[in-house]
């Protein structure tokens, strides 16, 4: 039971005198004071036994007191000491004894020596020491109280009264520490732990050292109030064992809570960005770092860089591992360096200087223009335009060879070789290096625009393409259209080679002179000409004939690097030709220039003879008059084919007089008279042609070579029709697949020219290669073949 507790004893209750149902009272024996505490379990608290008399309470000399308590709390016979009743209040000599009785009883017993007057006032017996065991409302118990008086009776009607002791012992929860990170900045570490004050703790005591047993380098911070506690005077790359304890306003303590621990780091990381490359071609590449950290380690950089110059700026992220992905925003110069951060918080200071460079160009050069090659001996010579661009450091020439589809040069067929290949021009400079049909010709500076490309002694055809490199090593798109040319003169076909064209050369044209292949004396070195230009150093069509055309060629190279007169200068005389044809006698006729002209080269006169009439074939008195060589020969096999030209380059007739004298075999009319003529550059002329107007109407029927061959973008096809008829005229691929109508309807008689400009019936531009032009015009049923090369 809680509050005061009343034990009487037996002698008590037999000296109880009841006067109308009620109890009288008697002195008192009570704990003072009757309700005490808290304390803990390690503190105790000290208890008085008073006496307190009543009104009819005699004067006592002694007492035997007995006293226990509940198990909140323990005591033994050293926690009783004698109170002053007797020695103080009283002043005589007295006994004071106390016995063990067992079971946690104790008897205390004493009484006045001698004559006394006893004691009759309120007074201390004694006292008693009580220590916290457990917590609960303990009770320090008086079990019996025997008090004598000073006759040696026992005083009636003693009233007992327990004291109360509240004890506390439990102590708080024990706190938890936050967790530590595995390495702590600097030299100081701030722990914090949790709040339990809510379990009744008041203050904190934190502790921490260099070992897990908290037995060395032991630092405490005392008790605290606070749920954190900074230690200071730490020392680098040491590791800290930390751990925390809590108690109560009784001092109830808990137990440590559980270590953590922590190294200090109080060294910054380093870290720098790797060399990079003089120049990026991709906007996106990796920038590699280097960092270390020796006690903590590494965590992560992060990436600053520079723009032309301008102010550093974080590429975003961090970055815990090399390299480091950058993407940059533009082309332009770039300097990095990085800022480290370990991992105990660490944070290397900027540089404020770069740790690496690298210039950022994504912008190829642009393609050269104007890409021009152009016929040599054993060489040829490539011109351009340079490439666009402020940083071109060098050009390319790169050399590709019509071939025979085994690398093997088609010289002289081209076309007509049955494996004839033109090699594939390359979109770009990576495919021309992967290709095996390009080759690396030199290199040259920005500037130059010229490259000569010698010791081609394998005659051929030549490709050229044109790449411009600048300082990150990118490359330019080739050149709008490439160019090609021969590494070899035109007409120079003798034995040698010798690079000259001069007699021994038309010698062997004069040889072949009229044949096509399959005749006895062809000779297709021969067959230079028509060109795609009809220039002397233009690409040869193979057009298996050798006639004027090849004539022609012969004569613009004629001495081109021969010793040999200068006639490249002006000529006095008309620009147009003044031609006439007359008959000289009834079997002879002649051609002739009837006043000097400043322009005619060569001439070319067809006509009609009966199929018995031969010709004898005479050079003209203005012929022999000439300095330079001239050519003069009749193609039998045509009737009446005459080819005339004067030899050299830039040579023309000089004076006037008759050209050539045509000696027929019978007498006859030649029928259906066309004449052509050619100048210095081998263009056609206008001419005016004694006592003709027009060009009389053809008497055969005939399909003509096209005009120029190989072409691009378009040529001219030539036809003659002697009477009206309907005419079909279309192109065909080379697996006869038409490709475009020219002419579909009635023509008339006469000679007739259709042009194609290399489109399909569509409108679109065909690719290039072989084609085949096909007419069909009454008897008139023939197809020949054309070039188109882009």
């Amino acid at each position: 039971m809680s509050g005061k507790r009343f034990f009487f004893s037996i002698a008590c209750l037999l000296g109880t005198v009841i006067l109308a149902g009620v109890a009288i009272a008697g002195p008192t024996v009570s704990i003072d004071p009757a309700s005490s505490g808290p304390i803990n379990c390690s503190q105790s608290v000290t208890l008085d036994v008073d006496f307190t008399p009543d009104g009819g309470t005699p004067a006592m000399r002694g007492y035997s007191i007995y006293i226990t308590c509940t198990s909140g709390l323990t005591f033994d016979e050293t926690d009783i000491t004698e109170g002053s009743a007797f020695d103080t209040v009283v002043g005589d000599a007295n006994t004071f004894e106390i016995i063990d009785e067992g079971g946690g009883v104790y008897s205390v017993n004493s009484a006045i020596l001698g004559p006394t007057a006893g004691l009759t006032v309120a007074a201390d017996l004694f006292s008693v020491t009580f220590h916290g065991a457990s917590t609960e409302t303990a009770t320090a118990d008086i079990q019996s109280a025997t008090l004598r008086d000073l006759l040696n009776e026992d005083i009636a009607d003693v009233v007992l009264a327990d004291g109360t002791v509240d004890v506390d012992c439990t102590a708080p929860t024990i706190p938890t520490i936050t967790a530590e990170p595995a390495y702590t900045a600097g030299l100081t570490n701030t722990i914090d732990w949790s709040d339990e004050s809510g379990t009744g703790a008041t203050e904190y005591n934190a502790e921490r050292a260099t070992d897990s047993g908290f037995t060395t380098d032991l630092v405490d911070s005392g008790w605290i109030a606070g749920t954190s506690h900074e230690f200071t005077g730490l020392l680098d790359t040491q590791i800290y064992y930390y751990r925390v304890k809590t108690r109560d306003a009784l001092d109830n303590q808990s137990d440590w809570a559980t270590y953590v621990s922590s190294t200090q780091d109080d060294v910054d990381p380093t870290s720098s960005a790797d060399a990079q490359p003089a120049y990026q071609t991709s906007l996106t590449f990796d920038v590699a770092f280097t960092s270390s950290d020796a006690t903590a380690g590494v965590n992560y950089v992060e990436l600053y860089y520079q723009l032309d110059g301008g102010g550093y700026v974080q590429f975003a992220g961090t970055f815990p591992t090399t390299p480091i992905s950058f993407t940059a925003p533009s082309d332009g110069a770039y300097d990095f360096y990085t800022i480290a951060t370990d991992n105990a918080g660490n944070v290397e200071a900027a540089p404020g200087v770069a740790d690496a460079s690298t210039t950022v160009d994504t912008t190829a050069p642009t393609a050269a223009a104007d890409l021009s090659a152009a016929a040599g001996y054993e060489e040829t010579t490539v011109t351009w335009t340079d490439p666009g661009g402020a940083d071109v450091v060098s050009v390319e020439i790169w050399r590709g060879l019509w071939h025979n589809g085994s690398g093997v040069s088609v010289y002289p067929e081209y076309d007509d070789d049955g494996g004839s290949t033109i090699p594939t021009r390359p979109a770009d400079r990576a495919a021309a290096d992967a290709s095996g049909e390009w080759a690396l010709a030199g290199t040259v500076a920005p500037g130059t625009g010229t490259f000569t490309d010698t010791g081609l002694t394998t005659r051929g055809i030549y490709y050229y393409e044109i790449f411009g490199v600048d300082n990150a090593g990118l490359y330019s798109a080739p050149a709008a259209a490439s160019d090609l040319a021969t590494c070899y003169w035109l007409a120079d076909v003798d034995a040698t080679y010798d690079g000259y064209v001069n007699t021994a050369d038309v010698s062997e044209m004069g040889a072949a002179f009229g044949e096509s292949d399959g005749d006895g004396n062809w000779d297709n070195e021969v067959d230079v000409g028509p060109t795609d230009d009809h220039s002397g150093t233009g690409i040869p069509d193979t057009d298996d004939i050798i006639d004027f055309e090849d004539m022609m060629i012969f004569a613009l190279n004629y001495s081109v690097v021969a010793p040999a007169k200068d006639d490249s200068g002006p000529h006095p005389g008309t620009q147009i030709p003044m031609l006439s044809w007359q008959q000289i006698e009834e079997n002879v006729w002649a051609l002739a220039l009837a006043e000097p002209c400043a322009t005619l080269k060569a001439v070319h006169l067809t006509g009609n003879l009966p199929a018995n009439v031969s010709v004898d074939l005479d050079g003209g008195e203005l012929l022999q008059e000439q300095d330079m060589p001239f050519f003069l020969a009749n193609i039998a096999a045509n009737g009446l084919d005459v080819n005339l030209s004067i030899m050299g380059d830039k040579t023309i007739f000089a004076g006037e007089g008759e050209l050539f004298r045509i000696n027929l075999s019978e007498a006859a009319e030649p029928g259906a008279i066309t004449v052509a003529a050619r100048g210095v550059e081998n263009e056609a002329l206008e001419f005016q042609l004694d006592s003709l107007t027009a060009v009389p109407l053809p008497t055969v029927y005939f399909l003509g070579h096209n005009y120029p061959n190989p072409f691009n973008p378009s040529t001219s096809i030539l036809f003659d029709l002697p009477e009206t008829q309907r005419v079909t005229l279309g192109v065909f691929d080379v697996r006869g697949r038409r490709v475009a109508t020219l002419v579909d309807g009635e023509m008339p008689a006469g000679s007739h020219t259709v042009t194609w400009h290399g489109r399909d019936d569509r409108g679109q531009l065909v690719s290039s290669g072989m084609y085949l032009y096909k007419i069909d015009a009454g008897p008139l049923q023939a197809t020949r073949r054309m070039m188109l090369m882009k």
